[in-house]
C-alpha cells in the first residue's frame, strides 16, 4: 500500500482499531493515545488529506515498537482499512 494513496482518515481508522483515541491540541495538531500511554502525534490535517511517506514510516515503526502491529503486516492492515472504507461508501441506503 505504500505506493498507493493513504489518507489521514485511513490512518485514523487503523489507529482506532488498535485502541488509540484521538485528541486535538488546539492549532498544534493531533495526538493518538492508547491505554498504555503510547503516543503518536501529527500536525493539523484533514481526514481526506494524503499522508506522506515520512508519516507512514513513522506510524509503521511506532506500531511495531509498541508491539501492536508488526512492520511486515502494516501494508496489509492499511489495505483492510481501505477496503472497509470503500465498502461503506458503496453501500446503498435501504
Amino acid at each position: 500500500m505504500s505506493h498507493k494513496r493513504v489518507t489521514f482518515g485511513q490512518i485514523h481508522c487503523l489507529l482506532t482499531e488498535y485502541g488509540f483515541v484521538r485528541r486535538t491540541l488546539k492549532g498544534k495538531g493531533v495526538i493518538y493515545e492508547n491505554d498504555s500511554e503510547d503516543l503518536i502525534a501529527f500536525r493539523p490535517h484533514r481526514l481526506n488529506e494524503n499522508v506522506d511517506a515520512t508519516y507512514l514510516s513513522m506510524i509503521r515503526m511506532r506500531l511495531d515498537w509498541y508491539g501492536l502491529l508488526e512492520r511486515e503486516k502494516f501494508d496489509e492492515a492499511l489495505e483492510k482499512v481501505a477496503a472497509k472504507q470503500a465498502a461503506k461508501r458503496t453501500k446503498k441506503p435501504r
